[in-house]
Parts: structure tokens; C-alpha cells; sequence
């Protein structure tokens, strides 16, 4: 499901979601920026160096990050321009610079969409997660 992506009301890029976890109401994909992702991107990446991916765990410098990341106020639009609101909000991990820009070196994911929603943009998935347990 393509999505369209928005900071402050600019659009900043697109996805192809895909489910990951159902029950959470959890998809991610490969996102792909546009030149307007450039005024916010120094700020995604910060958040790699203090997280202990790249650098070290420093949980003060993480906790700022995230103020910054909150004010640039992510959202994600369905094609049909319908906002979609996940609890758990919306993240952009951005390893453009560590992968060379292959194309999956930037992931959108959306965290807890309503239920109600999820089956509506990923009709049969949630069905699908539901029957691997129940075929052992």
C-alpha cells in the first residue's frame, strides 16, 4: 500500500507499506524521499548516533533527538489522501550514507494503526498472521 509522507504538512516522500505485525498494527517499507526530506534529514539521522547502532547509547542525547523528531511532526496519507494515525507513530531510519544509498537504506514504519483500519488497508492480512498459529 503506497502511502505518502508528510512533515509539518510538506510532503517529505513516499512508502510501499507492507504488513509486519498485524495484532500490533505495525507495517513498514522502503521509503523513498524527495528533495524536501533534505531540510529534515540531518535530523532522522542523529537519532542512529546515539542509539548504539552507529555510536554509543547515550540516553540524554537520544531523548533530545526525539523532542526534535516530535516537532517535525511525521503523518502518512494514504493515496486516497485519508490521514492515517498510528498510536505509535510514525519513524523514518535513514542509513543512506552507511549503505550508499541502496534502496532499501531508508525504512518507514507505522506503529499501532487501529484495528478497524489496518484490515481495511491490508484486507486478509491480519487473517493470515492468525492462521500460521493455528496450523501447528
Amino acid at each position: 500500500m503506497k502511502v505518502i509522507v508528510y512533515s509539518k504538512e510538506i510532503e517529505i516522500g513516499w512508502a510501499e507499506l507492507t504488513r509486519f505485525d498485524p495484532p500490533m498494527g505495525c507495517a513498514a517499507g522502503d521509503f523513498y524521499p524527495n528533495d524536501n526530506y533534505k531540510t529534515i534529514q540531518a535530523v532522522i539521522r542523529q537519532k542512529n548516533d546515539c542509539t548504539g547502532t552507529l555510536g554509543n547509547y547515550d540516553e540524554i542525547k537520544f531523548q533530545n533527538i526525539c523532542e526534535q523528531i516530535k516537532e517535525l511532526a511525521l503523518s502518512v496519507r494514504a493515496t486516497s489522501q485519508e490521514i492515517l494515525n498510528p498510536a505509535g507513530g510514525v519513524h523514518i531510519t535513514d542509513y543512506a550514507d552507511e549503505l550508499e544509498n541502496e534502496p532499501d537504506a531508508r525504512q518507514l514504519d507505522i506503529l499501532g494503526l487501529d484495528t478497524a483500519i489496518f484490515n481495511r488497508l491490508f484486507p486478509g492480512e491480519y487473517e493470515k498472521y492468525e492462521n500460521q498459529f493455528s496450523r501447528q
